[in-house]
């Protein structure tokens, strides 16, 4: 799992996973937050190769968490372009290869 930094509480978190036509078949993104009032929430999404997709979760304003997501690929080989939105502030976009996980702390 990767620390990418972190991200507002109360912002809407959003994942757009972006699959190139090449890749072996689809893939599975989530995105969950738990926070520190014991409240959470979760979201996933199926993409097809070609195509892109999105999922979000809506974070609580004033308290700290952990924003997490997940892409589970077809093939270790496959590569896909994931973005990390929190509110209109893009967070973070990276092309990764295989499986992987991300960290956020909410503040």
């Amino acid at each position: 799992m990767t620390y990418m930094g972190s991200l507002p509480a109360g912002s809407k978190v959003a994942l757009e996973i972006a699959l190139p036509a090449a890749a072996g078949g689809s893939a599975l993104a989530a995105i969950s937050f738990a926070d520190d009032k014991k409240k959470g929430g979760s979201d996933s999404v199926t993409v097809a190769p070609g195509t892109t997709a999105s999922c979000a979760v809506q974070t609580n304003p004033g308290v700290r968490g952990l924003v997490r997501v997940w892409v589970d690929l077809n093939r270790e080989e496959d590569s896909a372009t994931l973005t990390v939105s929190a509110g209109a502030n893009k967070k973070i976009s990276e092309t990764i290869t295989g499986d992987d996980t991300w960290s956020f702390t909410l503040l």
